[in-house]
């Protein structure tokens, strides 16, 4: 999704509206969006068979034009504050005002083109590239799930308004020594588990970049660890919970 049709938009933190540009589109007829993921398979096709052995998916980063026309004409100054904008050393969050709730990680690639009349009239193209397939929602923190009181099982759900599994910063604090585990009922309930944590222990994971820290000094809790980094699918998730503690996630959800 590029949202054409949105007029301004956020890059870096700084309004569009803060340096008199505005996004246009030069399409004639209706928007042409990019709607969904750029993928390929992967697969062998072995020699003197007529059967495809695929291996799984690779999801593209997506590419799109960014078309910015400067309200007020352009000089030279404009220009460079344009390239001071857009031009950073990593990937930078674009929000779109009609889509607040929608963000690309994004960066400039290729030539920029500028098409003008002559006179200080026109507008600016520039390839956008994203660091991931995916568009992202805001960081979220759920509700404090409060199993402080479990002896056996406890059930909470998590609903993903996504369109994609995602896995989320976890936060767990331990009642009690011994395990806790939570088993997502609704992904083949597969299960994540910590053992033999400590009472009032806060643990971190994070599971994007695989990180597991705690609060306890001198102490890694790797080896407590079933290596299963929690995921949330698409749609409804019904966790059960075993152990005494609480936990909330942080989360961003994909579209």
């Amino acid at each position: 999704m590029d949202f054409k049709q949105s007029l301004y938009f956020t890059y870096d933190g700084i309004d569009s509206r803060d340096l008199g540009i505005a996004q246009i589109s030069t399409q004639s007829g209706l928007y042409e969006e990019t709607v969904g993921l750029n993928r390929s398979i992967l697969e062998e096709k072995i020699e003197g068979s007529d059967a495809t052995y695929t291996f799984g998916f690779n999801n593209e980063n997506r590419e799109f034009p960014l078309e910015i026309y400067f309200e007020n004409g352009f000089t030279d100054d404009s220009l460079n504050e344009l390239k001071r904008l857009l031009y950073k050393g990593y990937y930078k969050p674009l929000v779109f005002e009609d889509k607040p709730h929608f963000i690309s990680y994004c960066t400039p690639i290729g030539e920029p083109k500028l098409t003008h009349t002559g006179n200080g009239e026109g507008y600016y193209v520039v390839t956008m590239r994203t660091n991931s397939p995916y568009i992202f929602s805001p960081v979220t923190q759920s509700l404090v799930y409060d199993c402080t009181a479990n002896n056996d099982i406890q059930y909470v759900e998590f609903v993903n308004d996504g369109s994609y599994p995602i896995l989320p910063d976890l936060y767990i604090n331990k009642f009690e020594d011994g395990d806790f585990e939570i088993i997502n009922t609704s992904d083949r309930g597969i299960s994540t588990k910590f053992t033999n944590l400590v009472d009032g222990e806060t643990v971190y994971v994070d599971g994007e970049n695989e990180i597991i820290e705690t609060d306890l000094t001198q102490t890694y809790r790797i080896e407590n660890f079933n290596h299963n980094y929690l995921t949330l699918i698409a749609g409804m998730n019904r966790l059960a919970i075993r152990g005494k503690g609480s936990f909330y996630l942080d989360y961003q959800l994909k579209f």
